[in-house]
């Protein structure tokens, strides 16, 4: 089910996303409509595969995409490893890793300004810290 989270857009306009597990309609979108857009700007994450990205979240336990949605749009993606990687601490509590996280074009400073969304980084990091705590005490 997926979780509401509060965005801000230029000026300081607050909206409502939702973060869930991504999806192939998901993947779609950023195969339509941010490629071309990654492509123009020259993005170093141009190439890389989503949709093999999902496939190995659905397939393999060790790993879960999640894709942040506003107006039925994607603003950003993540790819999590939840079960290889362990605290330097003593009691080598788990991690949640990040192996892959992307904004969409127009949520990039650099590309647009204003941007669409503030915030999407954030809130994502936010979401997978609650996740490691959740884990570490499991």
């Amino acid at each position: 089910m997926p979780r509401l989270l509060r965005l801000t857009q230029p000026p300081n306009r607050i909206v409502t996303a939702a973060i869930g597990l991504l999806t192939q309609e998901q993947v779609g979108q950023i195969d339509a409509i941010w490629i071309g857009l990654l492509q123009e700007t020259g993005q170093p994450d141009v190439r890389w595969n989503w949709a093999y990205k999902l496939r190995l979240a659905v397939n393999d336990d060790r790993y879960e995409a999640y894709g942040i949605e506003f107006e039925a749009l994607l603003q950003g993606v993540i790819l999590l490893e939840t079960q290889w990687h362990r605290s330097w601490l003593p009691q080598r509590f788990p991690l949640v890793y990040v192996e892959y996280l992307a904004s969409a074009p127009w949520n990039r400073r650099l590309l647009e300004d204003p941007f669409g969304q503030k915030r999407v980084g954030i809130l994502r990091v936010r979401c997978f810290n609650a996740l490691t705590q959740k884990i570490a005490y499991e």
